[in-house]
């Protein structure tokens, strides 16, 4: 979320029951979130208050304990594993021109949305008529309820109630009702899929936007989940990365056959290769993800301090990664000039925010939605 305001402190529950996580939209500092409408029936922000974590388990002997989120292991039981198979121009990050406050995209976050059913169309158009880049789609498919697994960035787990779209599907049904909206996932995990299904569909839905559609995806984080769609969470990154070969592989080549440890197989087609390739956004915090992006397109990040975000990016920069690589983030203090100026002088391309209130009453319709974008764009877009 990224819009500033007065503070104020927000339950986790609503008083009907209804669950407002905190997982995807809580920063390690204070970020806004839209709250409801005063007396003059204007939308109110108000930062989004400190998560309230699980008590995290002692270390066991001998384990060392990270000092910061960025040192934390993206998959604790799997080595660096990393794919090499491309060669490309290596241009460090801090070439990139630094560019005026005009250039920052902005993505709307559809996250675990109440379900609109067709009018999910009446906001696609709005969003493309206000002005933001795209939508940025998340990934579950069916959430446990026991989890041990906790958010890496968050520290909590997730509510299995929360409504999380198919991202496939809806991307195709908002870009059959708009010409310049982009969609990416943000993103899929592949560790509860196999890599051919992702490659066909990301493929296809290439074609049927027009190329608008990228890729972002990762080994996923919520272990439960994962072995509940039959992978071996312990094995999750080590897959990801021969996955991420063979989708490649897939998408450039009309046969393609593979040799490694968890994918092999003799000559393969997946048809139609995509006209337009979709971009590859790894995403992930620790130093694993940051080498596997800066081998991609890009890097998609969660919420992260200022300082944070620096020392990962001169990482990034470390590792050699494309000039033309993206970058993109979810706020992690409330949206200022300052704020976008410092995030563009580090290299971000998009902000993915929210501007309304997740399972608010008051925003479950979509007028009251188009409302709220026309509002953000009126301030920081238009």
């Amino acid at each position: 979320m990224a819009i500033a305001g007065e503070r104020a402190e927000l339950p986790n529950r609503h008083e009907d029951g209804v669950f407002r996580s905190p997982s995807l939209h809580t920063p390690t500092n204070d970020a806004a979130w839209p709250l409801g409408r005063d007396a003059g029936g204007s939308i109110r922000f108000a930062p989004i208050p400190s998560p309230r974590p699980r008590p995290r388990a002692r270390p066991e002997r001998g384990v060392k304990t990270p000092r910061s989120i960025f040192e934390a292991a993206d998959e604790p039981s799997d080595p660096a594993h990393l794919c090499v198979s491309e060669r490309m121009d290596l241009v460090p990050l801090s070439s990139i021109e630094q560019r005026g406050i005009d250039s920052m995209e902005f993505w709307i976050g559809w996250f675990h949305e109440q379900s609109l059913g067709p009018d999910v169309a009446r906001i696609a158009s709005a969003l493309e008529a206000t002005g933001f880049e795209g939508v940025a789609l998340s990934d579950h498919i069916a959430m446990p309820k026991a989890q041990k697994s906790l958010h890496p960035v968050m520290q909590t787990g997730f509510d299995p109630l929360n409504h999380y779209i198919e991202p496939f599907t809806t991307a195709a049904f908002m870009g059959a009702v708009t010409q310049r909206l982009r969609f990416m996932t943000y993103s899929m995990v592949s560790g509860m899929r196999e890599p051919f299904s992702i490659a066909k569909q990301s493929a296809v839905l290439s074609d049927l936007t027009g190329g608008r559609f990228d890729l972002g995806i990762t080994p996923g984080w919520l272990e439960e989940e994962i072995a509940l769609l039959g992978h071996d969470p312990a094995t999750r990154g080590k897959r990801f990365n021969e996955a991420l070969d063979v989708i490649t592989g897939l998408w450039e080549n009309d046969l393609f056959s593979y040799d490694g440890e968890f994918y092999r197989f003799e000559e393969v087609g997946v048809s139609p290769r995509p006209t337009v390739k979709p971009k590859i956004y790894v995403g992930g915090h620790g130093k694993l993800s940051l080498r596997r992006a800066a081998r991609r397109d890009g890097w998609i990040g969660m919420i992260h301090s200022v300082d944070e975000l620096e020392e990962m990016f001169a990482y990034l920069e470390s590792r050699g990664a494309p000039k033309q690589n993206k970058i993109y983030i979810i706020p992690g203090e409330p949206l200022s000039r300052q704020y976008i100026e410092r995030m563009e002088g580090l290299g971000v391309d998009g902000m993915v925010v929210m501007v309304w209130p997740i399972h608010d009453p008051e925003f479950a319709s979509a007028t009251a939605r188009i409302e709220a974008l026309e509002k953000f764009s009126e301030q920081w877009i238009a």
